[in-house]
């Protein structure tokens, strides 16, 4: 019960951090059959809590001890079911403690459990893959040896447009399974099947992932994408969370369209493309109002007479999430762990604040006071205001900008390579 109230609950985090979250799955998910979902890891652990919310059963994630050794969140990851590998790092003795984590494994398995692993052993924000590690590989082998006839292997990938911004984009890609049986390695040499599975799991792992392997080609993509996905959304109605939607797919075509481009068109590509971003950071003008005018009567109609409640609708829900951004720019140092730490404890403070908003609102107003429940509901309506003000104001910008007609032709010029 817990457990699917803090599901729902990171899912609503996750919307409201995250402008699209486009998923798209090559695989048919079979609730009954053990499986381990072999993912990237760009964003500290919040891709086990994301990957959480779109499955619709548990998922039991393998993460570093540290993490549900600290007391404050060691009961919230047991929770959600996060369980601690231990490294050589930490001591002999620590590392004789993951005998009793792949056995707790291998009887979930037996259940038909879902478990996802880091195989790359390190998080790091970039549009490429670390060497996968061969831990994955002895934790499945270890399992179809532990009386487990068969299971899957899922390879996931996720591309974060910019993990730490607020209303940015975040792509998954669910691969092609990859089927394995007891048959296959009982009569094979432990060293010999974990080399081999190993190759086949990064084989996999690089289908779904980008991976670009030169710095400034990662660079330049990382700009191109926003192109690329802003064109999805012009034509298209997506929902937040879009499921069967193919642009993770594209964007995976798409990079290596990219690795594998010619110098001399790489170079003019690198030209345009940063000549156009720079002028949109100068003119503080976004890419999605190049290409779509929000500027009509009814947007502003709307934007005039929503203005009060949107103003209400912010002073009372902000007052949780600016704790949450102070602590986390304060503390943080880590880059890839500072999205999911700004969603967590601002959903954490928003928990408690609502419960006090709630008591205080029946003890001053009795039953009239329980109109504030719906104080979430306001906090949504001014997120989708603040997303309409903001591309509304940036066509106006666009309008009155001087290099209006420079900013069109440079993107048109992209967007013909890129096509």
């Amino acid at each position: 019960m817990i457990y699917r109230f803090l599901r729902w609950y990171a899912r609503c985090g996750i919307k409201f951090f995250y402008k699209n979250v486009f998923i798209y799955n090559q695989t048919k998910i079979d609730k009954n059959i053990p499986t381990i979902f072999s993912s990237n890891h760009p964003a500290g652990f919040y891709e086990a809590i994301i990957l959480t919310t779109i499955l619709k059963k548990p998922v039991y994630f393998l993460v570093r001890s540290d993490y549900v050794s600290i007391p404050a969140l060691k009961w919230f990851f047991n929770i959600i079911k996060l369980l601690p590998i231990y490294r050589q790092t930490e001591g002999l003795n620590n590392v004789k403690k993951n005998n009793e984590v792949f056995s707790e494994i291998n009887n979930s398995l037996k259940k038909n459990a879902f478990i996802g692993i880091y195989p790359e052993g390190t998080t790091k924000y970039q549009f490429k893959l670390n060497p996968i590690k061969k831990g994955i590989s002895r934790i499945a082998i270890g399992a179809l040896k532990a009386d487990i006839p068969y299971m899957k292997i899922i390879p996931t990938g996720f591309n974060f447009s910019q993990p730490d911004k607020f209303r940015s984009f975040l792509n998954i890609f669910i691969g092609t399974e990859l089927t394995l049986t007891s048959n296959e390695i009982i009569n094979k040499k432990d060293s010999v099947a974990i080399r081999e599975l190993t190759s086949e799991i990064n084989s996999k792992m690089h289908d779904v992932n980008i991976a670009i392997s030169n710095t400034e080609k990662q660079n330049i993509f990382s700009k191109l994408q926003i192109i690329l996905i802003n064109n999805q959304l012009r034509h298209n109605n997506f929902k937040t969370y879009s499921k069967n939607s193919a642009l993770p797919k594209e964007l995976k075509i798409f990079s290596q369209k990219i690795e594998n481009m010619a110098p001399e068109q790489f170079s003019k590509l690198k030209k345009d493309t940063s000549q156009y971003f720079s002028i949109l950071q100068k003119e503080k003008i976004n890419d999605f109002s190049v290409i779509n005018d929000k500027v009509n009567i009814l947007n502003t109609v709307s934007l005039i007479l929503g203005l009060p409640l949107f103003i209400i609708g912010v002073i009372l829900n902000i007052l949780p999430v600016i704790p949450a951004l102070i602590i986390v720019s304060k503390y943080t140092k880590v880059y890839e762990y500072k999205a999911v730490l700004k969603v967590l404890i601002a959903q954490f403070l928003y928990a408690i604040y609502y419960f006090i908003v709630l008591i205080t609102g029946f003890i001053l107003f009795s039953y009239k006071g329980l109109i504030l429940i719906f104080l979430p509901l306001a906090a949504w309506y001014s997120l989708k205001y603040f997303d309409l003000l903001t591309e509304y104001f940036n066509s106006i910008k666009l309008a009155q900008s001087s290099r209006k007609k420079e900013i069109q032709i440079l993107r048109n010029q992209i967007t013909k390579i890129i096509s």
